[in-house]
């Protein structure tokens, strides 16, 4: 394919996307992936071209596009300058969609105002209040008057069903993405704002991912600590597989199994992304607000986390982010507890990854000398 019959494809495409055609976009996508899977040079050009394109693309073309380099990525062509170049219309995107999807909130709650039905919409509200999906649950008749007053939000909001899958190719394959997400402010808070009301959760978990992060788990029931790095881990459940097997001794001193190989290299990206099997997990772990200064434990009810799946003040569930654990001087601190815990139930966790191409692990683990681990004890109870 030609430089100038690459323009002529991908200009058609932005039109036919643009137009909501999507057969016809469709059909094209696919002879160029198609035509760029065979041919290096092509592969290329054409990541070139579309990094060119995506900042003066409307959302669903502009999406379309950023589909088409992730699905270069995932074929080994080098993503770096797409990763960048995806930042500026997947922000206009989230911001359009934002705005879109807080004014159907305020008809979905004036209607129920009106009609006296504010107890039906709390069934489907989570704890701060908001609709999930409420874009999902209004009437189609209304949604489409939503549409017509504001065609570029709608297609914003429509945009996010396609945005985090070159997303999370780019941010999982290349190295250092994750932590330039992490530092950008404006995007992280218009993923967190969104997370809950679109598919944009999967583009958030990933920006969550540890990346080389220090931790110290404290295992009070055996007086001892740990300091470690976490990479690559992006919720409890990975992390409880991998961290039976870095503090194996451990776990045997407490009477607690840890993973099988098998589990271990499932979770760490060496081995498929899902595997049959399942780990009975009896370790728990608690965030440093759980530590109970009488009791020398962490206990329940004394901090409430709020992970992906809902909130409480237990042990961490499995899809709580360890990444959003509030860190002390830099540190991310956990207690570690077995079956001498204030809970002691057994977590059967599907033994899965997230994201097939995160690989992830535990590095550096050193045990605390006395000293240490009663300076941590020490500040975590002043904290």
């Amino acid at each position: 394919m030609i430089a100038d019959a690459l323009t002529v494809a991908l200009d058609s495409l932005v039109d036919r996307f643009a137009a909501g055609d999507d057969d016809a976009g469709n059909t094209i996508w696919l002879e160029l992936f198609h035509s760029a899977v065979r041919a290096d040079e092509l592969a290329v050009q054409l990541m070139g071209e579309i990094v060119a394109r995506l900042g003066s693309s409307p959302p669903l073309a502009a999406a379309q596009l950023a589909l088409l380099g992730g699905a270069l990525v995932e074929n080994d062509v080098d993503g770096a300058d797409l990763a960048t170049a995806l930042r500026a219309p997947l922000i206009a995107s989230m911001r359009l969609a934002s705005a879109f999807i807080d004014r159907v909130q305020a008809r979905v709650d004036a209607d129920n105002n009106a009609d006296n039905n504010a107890a039906a919409a709390d069934n489907e509200a989570d704890e701060d209040g908001e609709v999930d999906d409420v874009v999902g649950i209004v009437h189609p008749l209304v949604m489409a008057e939503f549409a017509a007053a504001d065609p570029e939000g709608h297609a914003a909001c429509a945009s996010l069903n396609t945005w985090f899958r070159p997303v999370v190719a780019c941010w999982s394959r290349i190295d250092g993405a994750i932590k330039t997400v992490r530092a950008d402010d404006e995007l992280m808070e218009l993923l967190t704002t969104l997370e809950h009301r679109t598919l944009t959760s999967w583009m958030a978990t990933l920006a969550f991912a540890l990346q080389r992060d220090p931790f110290v788990v404290i295992v009070p029931e055996l007086q001892e600590g740990w300091s470690l790095r976490v990479d690559g881990v992006v919720d409890v459940g990975q992390l409880s597989v991998l961290l039976s097997a870095a503090l194996s001794d451990t776990m045997g001193r407490l009477g607690l199994d840890v993973a099988t190989d098998e589990a271990v290299a499932t979770m760490q990206g060496e081995g498929p992304q899902q595997s049959n099997t399942s780990f009975a997990c009896a370790l728990h772990l608690w965030p440093w607000q759980a530590f109970d200064v009488v009791t020398g434990m962490p206990a329940k009810d004394r901090y409430t986390w709020c992970a992906p799946g809902g909130s409480g003040s237990h042990s961490l569930p499995s899809d709580y982010r360890p990444g959003e654990l509030t860190a002390i001087g830099g540190v991310r601190v956990l207690f570690l507890t077995g079956k001498g815990g204030d809970v002691s139930f057994t977590r059967n966790l599907p033994v899965t990854r997230s994201f097939s191409s995160l690989p992830a692990e535990i590095t550096g683990v050193r045990r605390l000398s006395a000293d240490e681990l009663s300076s941590w004890l020490s500040i975590i109870s002043r904290a």
